[in-house]
């Protein structure tokens, strides 16, 4: 379920609700209600959960180096 991803990738991270927020770009408030199942994280984030390893990660990703780094990979899955 998506509030579980959330919340299991939220934790790994080790962050707070208002750091998770501010990594993914998002008021705490819709991190909150992402993790009890109010809503769900738009499609591309979603992808980006399990590819975040620490808060670097998405800011990494951010870039342009690190989308096709990621999408790459994501087709290397895929062959």
């Amino acid at each position: 379920m998506i509030e579980n991803l959330t919340l299991r990738t939220r934790r790994r991270l080790k962050l707070s609700q208002i750091q998770f927020a501010a990594l993914v770009g998002v008021h705490p408030i819709t991190v909150s209600k992402w993790e009890r199942g109010v809503g769900s994280p738009d499609g591309w984030r979603i992808g980006l959960f399990p590819l975040l390893r620490d808060p670097g990660d998405l800011k990494y990703l951010m870039t342009t180096r690190g989308t096709m780094a990621a999408l790459a990979s994501a087709l290397g899955h895929l062959v």
